[in-house]
């Protein structure tokens, strides 16, 4: 069981360490705005802490702490200046007695993208670029303070009448030392999605997570994270979270270096429904706006 316990802990590092051996690319890129509004409001740094449904993006072994069935929505335009361009999750997990099993989705759609045909300019048609990523994962634990996760996903990329689609796997490791401290390891795209479309190919960069979360008085939540990818600056984000009125309230905030991003948000939760909104800066695109909503549910264990 020790071999079991280290093997478990070192692989995602050994992963991580990977990342900086694969090549690289942007593929995936618009999966930089997150999942959900409550992790985006507290600076993206999320996988240190993973206590919702949205971890099944962040770190999908902390799915494990879930004890209801979750649901979980999320909506935005993105950058207020920009016309056609939306950006969606949705999520559902549940804790059954063999593990927690979740599955999700996020998209982007830019619609209504001027054709340019020759040098004197658009031609009056337009066509659109979609990507979506779809998530199956599963989550369990294997020592009273060591949770696994994995997630399988499909991607898919069409943009001006041609489409690609690939399948990848990402891998997770959370624990919780004590009532105050956790932390979490995620290898993003630990198989890469390779995208072929129109006599050319990418693939989704491998990307590591390193995060801790802090709960060092009632009601107050505290994130840090670092992420890596080849060839890229590390990022580094902070976020913090305080409940009010017995949870009833609840108040974010962040900070992320990508692009400088500033973030707050704040979230309502009445009997098992919370409502969440999350507002980001960004230095080179303007503000961006996220409407979230996530469900827990009391439905019979299998």
């Amino acid at each position: 069981m020790k071999k079991l316990i280290l093997t478990a802990l070192l692989l995602p590092a050994i992963l991580l360490g990977n990342a900086f051996a694969q090549s690289g690319g942007e593929g995936g890129a618009y999966l930089k705005h997150g999942f959900g509004a409550r992790a985006n409001s507290m600076g993206n740094a999320f996988t240190g802490v993973a206590n919702d449904v949205s971890a099944i993006f962040y770190n999908s072994a902390g799915l494990y702490q879930l004890k209801k069935s979750e649901g979980l929505l999320m909506y935005s335009k993105l950058f207020n200046d920009v016309d056609g361009l939306t950006y969606g999750n949705f999520a559902v997990a549940h804790p059954f007695k063999f593990g927690t099993l979740a599955f999700g989705t996020a998209y982007m759609q830019v619609s209504d993208i001027p054709y340019v045909s020759s040098p004197s300019g658009p031609d009056g048609s337009t066509f659109a670029d979609n990507q979506i990523m779809m998530m199956a994962s599963y989550s369990n634990i294997i020592e009273e303070f060591l949770m696994l996760g994995g997630t399988l996903k499909f991607v898919n990329h069409s943009l001006a009448g041609y489409s690609g689609s690939g399948f990848g796997v990402d891998l997770g490791v959370f624990t919780k030392f004590n009532q105050y401290i956790s932390a979490g390891i995620s290898v993003e795209n630990a198989i890469q999605p390779t995208i072929n479309m129109n006599n050319s190919s990418y693939k989704y960069p491998v990307k590591g997570r390193l995060g801790v979360g802090a709960y060092p008085v009632k009601g107050l939540t505290l994130s840090s994270e670092l992420n890596f990818m080849k060839d890229k600056d590390v990022i580094f984000g902070v976020g913090a979270e305080y409940s009010f009125y017995n949870d009833m309230i609840l108040a974010r905030a962040g900070y992320n270096t990508l692009s400088s991003s500033v973030s707050f948000g704040a979230g309502i939760n009445y009997k098992g429904i919370g409502f969440d909104y999350s507002f980001n800066t960004n230095k080179d695109l303007g503000s961006v706006s996220k409407f979230g909503l996530i469900v827990k549910l009391d439905l019979i264990s299998l």
